[in-house]
């Protein structure tokens, strides 16, 4: 979801709380971080009060459950986290009711469900994260089919069919089950570099996929 520009408007400001969020976080200062994420709510909340089908104070909301479950699970307090990214799924729901073509909400709803499983994951639930993860890879699809020129909705669907393929290897799926994700992520991966070619983490998580698919053909030869 495109973030607000710097006009001095309500929305601007709780977007400006979301930004200072992410710098707290990128210096992992995790508990100022999810402050400045619950004022950025808080004021979407107000907005919303005031205007309950304001469609772009329930994206801003979104995001910003979004990036606080990303702090608190990086506090290991993934039952918080899945909360906020549950209240984020809230939005995006509501969002999707009223604008269905709009890919951005795609993407977003993708995101939080990508997120919810990482949590889901962590607290070795894997069969709820294998199905959480595959409704995000639904979402990206969706996303994908209104924007196919984007780069970060390949990326982002390569990621999640990555962490699939391991929550396959943790259910001990058969070799060629995850394999066909890994597989599936080095598509959308290149995809992403054919749009994107100078983003070098792309082209690190292309090169992994091929090394991957690479040892389950020297383990298929065996």
């Amino acid at each position: 979801m495109a973030e607000q520009d710097s006009e001095n408007t309500p929305e601007s400001r709780a977007y400006d709380l979301i930004r200072l969020g992410d710098v707290d976080s990128d210096l992992d200062s995790f508990a100022e971080a999810e402050q400045n994420y619950l004022k950025a709510v808080d004021a979407f909340d107000a907005m919303i009060h005031a205007h309950p089908t304001d469609l772009s104070a329930r994206a801003g909301r979104a995001v910003a459950y979004t990036r606080l479950g990303g702090v608190q699970g990086e506090e290991i307090r993934h039952g918080d986290a899945m909360k906020s990214y549950a209240r984020a799924l809230e939005d995006w729901d509501f969002y999707l009711a009223a604008a269905p073509d709009f890919a951005d909400a795609w993407y977003g709803k993708g995101t939080a469900l990508f997120h919810l499983a990482n949590s889901q994951s962590e607290l070795i639930e894997h069969h709820k994260a294998e199905q959480t993860y595959k409704r995000a890879i639904a979402c990206f699809d969706q996303a994908l089919r209104r924007a196919q020129d984007d780069a970060a909705f390949h990326s982002i669907k390569g990621k999640a069919l990555v962490a699939l393929s391991l929550e396959y290897r943790f259910l001990n799926r058969p070799q060629e089950e995850w394999l066909a994700m890994v597989e599936l992520a080095h598509e959308e991966f290149t995809e992403a570099l054919a749009l994107d070619p100078d983003d070098y983490s792309l082209q690190r998580l292309r090169d992994q996929m091929e090394e991957l698919l690479g040892e389950g053909d020297e383990d298929a030869e065996e």
